[in-house]
């Protein structure tokens, strides 16, 4: 919530790229609890992988029945560091959209 915790985990976050280890971020920020397909993504992911110049690799979680789900895993999504961040927000947002409806 305060902008030191979310600086303090931004930099954790990019000291782990820069080191090889891989980051999961939930970018929506919560749980939906809503009858939309997804929330607006936060712009974490996106900041965080423009700083190291890295892909994100769009992950999503499809309830398949009552106790059944599949995680699909999209292609890798390159950030550049001219990217402009509203943009690949939306890139990356319309593609685990389409990943929550492939079958």
């Amino acid at each position: 919530e305060s902008k030191y915790s979310s600086r303090t985990a931004r930099t954790s976050m990019i000291e782990a790229l820069l080191h090889g280890t891989n980051v999961l971020i939930f970018p929506e920020g919560t749980r939906n609890r809503t009858s939309e397909i997804l929330l607006p993504f936060r712009f974490g992911a996106v900041r965080v992988a423009k700083a190291v110049q890295t892909s994100v690799v769009p992950i999503v979680i499809k309830k398949m029945g009552k106790r059944s789900y599949k995680v699909v895993i999209g292609q890798a999504l390159p950030i550049r560091a001219d990217d402009d961040l509203d943009a690949k927000n939306n890139e990356l947002r319309e593609k685990m959209i389409g990943l929550l409806g492939e079958e």
